[in-house]
Order: C-alpha cells, then structure tokens, then sequence
C-alpha cells in the first residue's frame, strides 16, 4: 500500500482507495481528528470522505453527480472501506457503472458485470483482472508489460499458454497466450487507457481486452463468447489441451454453444 500521509497519532491514509484518489489538498489534521477526500480520476469528483477520530473512522461514498450512495463507520479506515466494499455490485454500483462506460468507449475492451463478489481488499476495495489474449511474448509485448507496470498501472498476474477455440461450420483451435494483470478499481480507467493506446488490442472480438472482477475468474477455465457476425461461438480456454483434458474440454464447449 503506497501511503499518502500519517498522521501524529499514526493513522494512515493511503494514495488510493476504492474509487478513488486522495486529494492532498483536502487533507485536514487537528488534535483530534483527521479528514481527507478521494476523488475519481474519470469524473474528477467526490467518490469517498473520510473523517477519523478517536471514536473511530467514518466513510461516505458518493456518485459523481454528488449524492451520497453509502455512509459507514467502523473502528478504522480499513475496516470501514472493507466492509463498505461487501455492498458494492458491480452491476448496479453507479461509480462502477460510470467506469465501464468510460472503458469501453477506448475501443476493444469487454467489461463484465460480476454483481456481488465474496472478496474484498484494503484499500482497493476490489480488484479486477485484465485479461489480453497474446499470439506471442514478442518485444512489442515485453514493452507493453513493462511500461504497464512501470507505471505502477497494475501487477502481473500471470502469463500462460492457452487457446482459442472457434466453432461456425466447423471446430478450430489455434494456441495462444492469454495474461493477465491485476487491477485495483481506481485505476481501471487509468490502466485501460494505457492498453487501448498502446496498440496492443486488436479490433476483433479474440483479440479485446477483457475485465473481470479477480474474485469471478477463480473458477473459470473457459470463456464463451459470439463471433463478429454472430454466426458461430469462440471460447478462450485458460489452459493447455491435452489428450486427458481434450474430449472433456470440447464436449464442455459444444454444449455450451
């Protein structure tokens, strides 16, 4: 957790959290309390408030037109922020709503609508995988990645052989790689932008960028998706074919389609 300030008491109040980034500006200590405000890095408004005393700390959420959606209070900011983060669902939730509008304008990029998820963190609230199918590790990619976490954007998660199955008249299957990064929620404009500029997503269906709450894509080993004209299904298979997992995969497929 990168800290933004400490206070004399030794309460700390991180550089991001929720959706949100701290506003130094509003960053008020007194003998007996201390207050700060986080802002979206989309809409540039109010997202959370936070007022911390001896009696403990208080978090109110608000939508970017101004309303409060949620108000809280708990022992500290990070009990507050968690369990402020176990009402969130990504479905219904306006900030995050507000976010998936913002990403998928960018270009490529599919953004899923989870709901309620069961894990929750400090101070991110949630954290969200972003998953980009990858022909190859080549240079360009390196780069890509490089420059991604260099900018503190996100942490790799993991990079691993996959493949993509298609099905229209017949069943194709082409082998590729698909990584994934970690994201926390106030960054995922910030870190999809980076991709959609990059280049590195292309315009087709197989190659978009994906994002999911990291929660949702524990259990899943394949993701089912309609072609471009929508005449036909493609999965994107997170994990190697092998002759004791072929049958099993593609019957998993085809009954799906």
């Amino acid at each position: 957790m990168q800290v933004a300030y400490t206070s004399k008491n030794g309460l700390q109040l991180p550089e991001s959290m929720g959706y949100g980034f701290i506003d130094p500006k509003s960053i008020v200590e007194t003998d007996n309390q201390l207050t700060a405000n986080y802002v979206s890095q989309i809409s540039q408004k109010l997202v959370h408030a936070v007022t911390w005393d001896a009696g403990g700390c208080q978090l109110e959420t608000f939508n970017s037109n101004g309303t409060r959606s949620r108000l809280g209070f708990n022992r500290s900011l990070q009990k507050a922020l968690l369990y402020d983060a176990i009402n969130w669902d990504l479905g219904k939730d306006p900030l995050y709503l507000e976010a998936s509008n913002a990403i998928t304008s960018l270009g490529n990029i599919l953004v899923m609508y989870p709901g309620k998820t069961e894990l929750n963190y400090y101070p991110a609230g949630k954290l969200m995988t972003f998953i980009l199918p990858v022909k190859q590790l080549d240079e360009d990619y390196f780069r890509f990645k490089h420059g991604l976490i260099g900018n503190k954007l996100a942490g790799l998660f993991q990079e691993q052989k996959g493949h993509y199955i298609e099905f229209k008249k017949e069943l194709t299957i082409q082998n590729l790689y698909l990584v994934s990064f970690i994201v926390s929620m106030a960054q995922i404009h910030a870190a999809a932008k980076y991709f959609a500029e990059s280049g590195i997503i292309g315009p087709n269906k197989p190659d978009r960028l994906i994002i999911d709450d990291s929660d949702s894509m524990r259990t899943k080993h394949m993701r089912v998706f309609t072609t471009n004209e929508g005449d036909g299904y493609y999965a994107l298979l997170f994990q190697e074919l092998t002759n004791q997992n072929y049958s099993n995969v593609i019957d998993s497929f085809l009954n799906t389609v």
